[in-house]
């Protein structure tokens, strides 16, 4: 019989007692209570984010749960903080407000009043479907006395929680009784069955109420599956680095093909593979604050309604992930024309074939794609020193037989003790599906204590293969001390020896470091900075503020390393650990290894200018090409001369084309272009020195880029280098496309994205138009831009007060340009004005053209 796979989901409720009997404890133990629920938290966000939480306060002051509303009060001071959800940021919230004194401190608690509504909470959670269910209680023990409870009461509950396959677990705060494993004294055991009743107890009277509370629940434990530990064990363990689950799924199902005669089916299971770090989704930054001022604006108009709460929440969730989601889309566009994009037809995949670029069809690659059936191979069968270390590649799999096909086992066990045996392993060519690239590979035998299998890796063809040559030692002389050294060095490392005493006698013949399990230290700090950074979040979601910046303005800082990390990260600092106590073993020989191997500090002066990047125009050899072979005539010749004088002042270069010319342009906007260091902008020239190359070079004059129209990319250089063109009139054609940029790019910002490039923008406008005289097209320019943004209604308002009203800029008035019909006080007024009418400038015409028409009529 094949046995069913564990559940993939768990159900967890947390009972948290906040009785009377808390409610005197320590301050420090009632916060060491909500931390181990946090870190229980932590963990399921961390490894198992699919499981759903509860969170059940008892001796509550007030109360709040299904079961007491359907049977009338008989379920009193337990209060259902959150009912059973796939766990979130919500319950650390939750947990963090908990304060014993506001909400607690009632005498009643009872423990299996709280068990009841749990077990109750999880079966209407799971109903039939397949779950993990547990429950973990976080108590004293120092509630009402169990023990005074009947033995039916008590049968009912055991038995109910052992059909439902719930397990508790108990966290004690201040127990002196505690079990980690089940008892196995019959004399103690309390039934289980249906059918067998349970024998009533014997509670010695000795004991404090709160004890016989700790017997009742070790028992109970024990009995339902589960343990019972004390409170700062518990957040040791919850604070341990573990792995996340992964559900066994096969990679691949099918048979064992050998010569085509032999078929033996096997499934295959993944073993091994690289775990990278989750990868960052995009959400939308606008949609997140709109969420973040409408969750506080529905709070605060919702604060009494709390009948509905819950399924308003889910909704809202819903809603959240919509709004939140973005989708991509992948937009081409060419060098020449930046504003307008390719469309999918214009387009076609090429591939690099030297210089050139082969393009290829959906059809020619449709073809060329190989075809191949799901199956392995076998190929053949090879000693085992054939396959070196190295050639093992990607990702282990491994092989075993189906686990209710006895014939199968037999057949794959047959194979692997005889390859095992004989020191061979299996050659194998492995399609785990259709159409998919083949692997080659080979099966090398396993058998363990409890199963046997084949482990699967890829070899590698002769392309990933990387022939490189390496020098061999041989030709370093070395000591005869330096050799002695380093072996005794080898021997005080040597794991089999590390636990013997002063007299050199080993007391324990096993590997001193034989760990089961190593973490990656960076998978668990990145977790710990992920889980910082949303709970600092969290905390500024739930103090709402009226900054629509919040979320760029958090605070970049990160958690410090967790001791626990460092430990693991640096032996050497950990007095218990074995490295510590190794290396102080090994100090009298690394000391020794220091003198016999004398290393020598390489100062960076001795390399200074060996890695130093330099650039064909700064070079200075009698042989390179300097910046004195280049003579400029005019912005687009260049002469040349062909005879080769000596003197290298009147040397010149014959160039042919402008290819040269073009790097050195580039080079030189580059150098400008750049802030930084002197040193890294001259390139080892001095300020002289590059000034008199800028001169010669004429980077004024040499190949000078001249727009033809307003691009969004760089419009604002676009614009000006229009408007100064001499030999060309482009200042209308400039002022009418950069108008159009304008509302491009406010129409296309992704929220104040491009509000500081449309600000210069329309300042540069503004510039261009008040010394070119033509202010009547910024004017009316400038009204329509009011009469669309202005308006508290527009999605634009924001630029329109941050920048326009705040850096009062408004219209050119006749003191600025006298052209202008605009007076100084109409120009300080408009910006306080509300939509106005924008001028057309064709309405001399049409009202010269109606005066012509009334002549007329009166000449008829």
């Amino acid at each position: 019989m094949s046995s069913s796979p564990p559940p993939s989901k768990e159900a967890l409720v947390i009972i948290l007692d906040v009785g009377k009997s808390m409610g005197t404890k320590s301050k420090e133990d009632f916060e060491k209570a909500k931390q181990a629920i946090s870190l229980l938290i932590k963990m399921k966000m961390r490894y198992s984010p699919k499981d759903e939480i509860g969170l059940l306060l008892i001796g509550t002051k007030q109360t709040k749960n299904p079961l007491n509303e359907e049977h009338s009060n008989e379920y009193k001071n337990i209060y259902l903080l959150k009912p059973i959800d796939t766990v979130s940021l919500d319950l650390f919230k939750l947990i963090n407000e908990v304060n014993i004194d506001e909400i607690g401190n009632s005498t009643n608690n009872d423990l299996l009043d709280g068990l009841i509504v749990a077990s109750d909470l999880i079966k209407n959670r799971c109903g039939k479907r397949k779950y993990l269910k547990r429950i973990f209680i976080v108590s004293d023990a120092g509630g009402e006395l169990i023990a005074d409870i009947d033995n039916d009461t008590k049968e009912s509950i055991f038995n109910g929680l052992k059909d439902q396959e719930i397990n508790v677990n108990v966290i004690g705060i201040d127990f002196k009784h505690f079990s980690t494993s089940p008892l196995n004294d019959d004399n103690d055991n309390i039934p289980v069955d249906n059918n067998i009743k349970v024998k009533k107890e014997k509670i010695p009277t000795q004991i404090t109420p709160k004890e016989q509370n700790e017997i009742f629940l070790n028992k109970m434990c024990q009995y339902v599956g589960g343990i019972v530990i004390p409170i700062q064990q518990a957040i040791e363990t919850l604070s341990l680095m573990r792995s996340k689950k992964i559900l066994s799924r096969t990679a691949f199902r099918g048979t064992l093909n050998i010569a085509d005669i032999i078929k033996i089916p096997i499934w295959v299971y993944k073993k091994s593979e690289k775990t990278n770090l989750p990868t960052a989704k995009k959400i939308s930054l606008i949609s997140r604050r709109q969420e973040n001022q409408e969750e506080h604006n529905n709070n605060e108009e919702n604060k009494e309604e709390e009948e509905n709460k819950e399924e308003k929440k889910t909704k809202k969730t819903i809603r959240k992930k919509e709004q939140n989601k973005v989708i991509q889309e992948r937009c081409y566009y060419t060098y020449e024309d930046p504003d307008n994009q390719v469309e999918e037809e214009k387009r076609i995949k090429a591939y690099k074939y030297g210089k050139n670029y082969v393009p290829f069809h959906i059809v020619n690659e449709k073809s060329l794609k190989y075809k191949s059936e799901k199956g392995i191979t076998v190929l053949g069968f090879t000693d085992e020193k054939n396959i070196e270390r190295n050639y093992f590649m990607g990702e282990t799999y491994c092989f075993i037989s189906p686990p209710d096909d006895l014939y199968s086992q037999l057949s794959l066990n047959i194979l692997i003790k005889s390859l095992s045996e004989l020191q061979k392993v299996i050659i194998v060519r492995y399609v785990y599906r259709d159409d998919l690239e083949p692997k080659l590979g080979f099966l090398y035998p396993h058998i363990g204590s409890d199963y046997e299998c084949f482990y699967f890796n890829s070899l590698p063809y002769s392309e990933d293969l990387r022939q490189y040559p390496f020098k061999s030692f041989s030709f370093y002389n070395h000591s005869e001390e330096q050799l002695k050294t380093m072996e005794n060095f080898i021997n005080e490392m040597d794991l089999m020896n590390s636990d013997s005493n002063e007299d050199n006698i080993v007391d324990n013949e096993e590997e001193y470091l034989k760990p089961s399990h190593t973490f990656n230290p960076l998978m668990q700090y990145f977790y710990d900075c992920l889980h910082y950074k949303s709970m600092k979040l969290n905390n500024n979601n739930s103090n709402h503020s009226t900054n629509n910046n919040l979320l760029e303005k958090m605070e970049i800082d990160l958690p410090p390393v967790d001791q626990v990390i460092t430990k693991y990260c640096f032996p050497e600092l950990n007095e218990s650990s074995f490295y510590y106590k190794l290396i102080n073993k090994c100090t009298n020989t690394l000391d020794k290894m220091k003198e016999v191997f004398p290393l020598k500090e390489i100062t960076e002066d001795n390399n200074n200018n060996k890695n130093k990047r330099k650039y064909w125009f700064a070079m200075n050899g009698n042989n390179e090409i300097t910046l004195d072979s280049y003579q400029i005539t005019s912005s687009n010749n260049i002469t040349t001369n062909e005879e080769q004088v000596n003197n290298e002042q009147e040397q010149v270069a014959v160039v042919g084309n402008n290819e040269y010319e073009g790097q050195v342009l580039k080079r030189l906007k580059d150098v400008d272009n750049d802030g930084g260091n002197n040193n890294n902008r001259r390139d080892g020239m001095t300020d002289e020195e590059f000034n008199n190359m800028e001169t010669r070079i004429g980077l004024n004059n040499l190949f000078s880029d001249r727009s033809t129209s307003v691009k969004t990319t760089n419009p604002i250089k676009d614009f000006n280098d229009m408007i100064n063109r001499r030999d060309i009139d482009l200042v209308d054609k400039a002022i009418e496309e950069i108008q159009i940029v304008i509302f491009k790019l406010i129409n296309d910002s992704i929220g104040d994205q491009y509000y500081d490039k449309v600000f210069e923008c329309i300042k540069v406008l503004r510039e261009g138009c008040t010394k070119e005289e033509e202010s009547d097209k910024f004017n009316n320019f400038l009204v329509k831009f009011k009469n669309l943004y202005s308006s508290k209604q527009s999605k634009r308002f924001d630029f329109w007060k941050n920048y326009i009203l705040k850096f009062n800029l408004t219209l050119i008035c006749q003191d600025e340009c006298e052209g202008s019909e605009i007076t100084l006080q109409q120009a300080q007024n408009f910006l306080l004005e509300n939509n106005v009418v924008v001028k057309d400038d064709n309405e001399n015409e049409r009202d010269n053209i109606t005066d012509e028409n009334d002549l007329f009529n009166d000449l008829e």
